[in-house]
């Protein structure tokens, strides 16, 4: 753990402080009384005699008729004390560090000694005085310390909200239309108390790119500071390893991503995971695809990396590890399907990585079936270097192949046979034009492309097979099964 000015400061109220601190998350290392031979660093802090420090060096700027105190600084950042007992300011300094690591060496210990939660968060209150709460990554209560039980207005916005049911709640919508970029903040934001009991500052655990839950410290009176924020930004990092000991060994709904859980058939899995995605935007029936990606070679297997390179939810894209995968549950209606495929082709080829595509499907509670869809056809089809497959082709060539195997009788439709045996009587091509005709549902311009033929080729093709054979392409089933007929031979 690494310390900060404003960690400081409380301890030094008796002494007026002035302060200058451009930044929480200016770490310290150690302290050193200063000498004017030593070269400032930007890890260390510094503790002299007004009179005695370069003023002018670190862009100190006081009041000209104070000429006596002690300065604390490091390169940039300062605090001024009234007061030139030397003696009185090291013991609170020695005080405040004795406290944080005091601390901190207790997180580590009730970590490793399966502490609940709660109990965390207890140490956290006990030691600075400012209760805590955390929530889920769909916005239930998880934890929370002593003091905010004592908080009546908190514990009945707590009983409305921690309902197990899909998110209609207009405060919940209008929170994620609002402050959307929240849930993928990497540091602490505040909210106003228009969507809490109070106002707040938050913070949220991130575990592999995927916010896992976000701690609240309501601002009651009296029981918060000026170093409120940065005690939060290093009790996060606690939290995380928390989340990271007990989320292999958690049988509840509370620390596992939400998709996961799907996948898995956990209890709850599907209102939960309703509520989340319907905080970032999205609607019941909106047109959903499960995309299954994993990695060429063994030796390149980083999901985590190009999970980083994905939009996020609030884009239409929630994308997990899972079972030595990448699947990614992706929203066409807020992510235009042509835009997030050029995309995720990219990616996959940066990363050494092949995907597989579901069909389109419409509810959440469909979700599993995609993602087997996409795991099917991933698993036949051969890796190849940024190759993205969709799930219908592949699904059709296998029953094909199925029947091939089993049945004893021929199930193909005559024509296809006359045709075979026509091109190889006359070297002619309509059997392979036939078949990439019905294959992109009679549309020639993708047919002439994939060819590689002129279109009025195709249509003399066409032609010349109606004369022929006078096929029914009007009739649907007709057009599936010598579709079909050409997968079975």
């Amino acid at each position: 753990m690494k310390l900060s000015l404003w960690m400081f400061l409380k301890n030094l109220m008796p002494y007026q402080p002035k302060i200058h601190c451009s930044r929480y998350d200016r770490a310290i290392d150690s302290i050193h009384v200063y000498d004017p031979s030593m070269e400032l660093q930007d890890d260390l802090m510094y503790f002299s005699d007004l009179a005695a420090a370069p003023l002018d060096r670190i862009g100190v700027k006081i009041d000209p008729g104070i000429s006596e105190g002690i300065l604390l600084w490091n390169r940039r950042d300062w605090i001024y004390l009234n007061t030139t007992s030397h003696t009185e300011v090291i013991n609170c300094i020695l005080s405040t560090v004795h406290t944080y690591f005091a601390w901190s060496d207790a997180c580590t210990q009730a970590i490793r000694g399966n502490a609940s939660l709660s109990e965390l968060l207890n140490l956290f209150e006990k030691t600075f005085g400012t209760p805590s709460m955390i929530i889920d990554s769909a916005q239930y209560l998880i934890a929370m310390s002593d003091g905010i039980t004592e908080e009546e207005i908190i514990m009945d916005s707590v009983e409305a909200n921690n309902v197990r049911t899909l998110a209609s709640d207009s405060i919940l919508k209008e929170f994620n239309r609002v402050y959307k970029e929240t849930f993928s903040a990497a540091g602490t934001f505040a909210l106003p108390d228009e969507f809490f009991p109070t106002r707040s500052y938050c913070h949220n655990v991130i575990v592999d790119n995927e916010r896992i839950a976000t701690i609240i410290i309501p601002l009651l009176e009296g029981k918060w500071d000026s170093s409120t924020i940065q005690n939060l930004e290093i009790f996060v990092p606690f939290l995380k390893d928390w989340f990271l000991q007990n989320q292999e060994d958690d049988t509840e709904y509370l620390l596992t991503s939400h998709l996961a859980r799907l996948l898995d058939d956990s209890p709850n899995a599907l209102e939960d995971i309703e509520r989340r995605l319907t905080l970032f935007g999205w609607l019941p029936e909106d047109p959903l695809c499960v995309f299954t990606a994993a990695a060429v070679s063994a030796q390149t297997y980083s999901d985590v990396r190009l999970r980083r390179t994905l939009p996020a939810e609030n884009e239409g894209v929630y994308a997990i590890p899972y079972q030595q995968c990448l699947v990614i549950l992706c929203n066409y209606r807020i992510m235009e399907s042509e835009k997030f495929h050029g995309l995720l082709k990219k990616m996959l080829i940066f990363n050494h990585y092949y995907g597989a595509e579901s069909l389109v499907f419409h509810h959440l509670s469909q979700t599993k079936s995609a993602y087997e869809q996409a795991l099917f056809t991933l698993q036949h089809t051969e890796p190849a270097l940024g190759l993205l497959v969709q799930s219908h082709s592949k699904i059709v060539y296998y029953m094909a192949d199925l029947i091939r195997q089993q049945s004893g009788i021929s199930l193909s439709h005559p024509l296809v046979q006359e045709i075979r045996r026509y091109d190889s009587l006359h070297q002619t091509e309509y059997g392979s034009t036939l078949f990439c005709f019905l294959k992109n549902e009679r549309n020639h311009k993708l047919t002439a492309d994939e060819l590689y033929i002129h279109r009025n080729t195709l249509s003399q093709r066409l032609a010349k097979i109606d004369t022929l054979w006078h096929p029914d392409f009007n009739d649907a089933e007709t057009r599936y099964h010598i579709l079909f007929s050409f997968l079975l031979n």
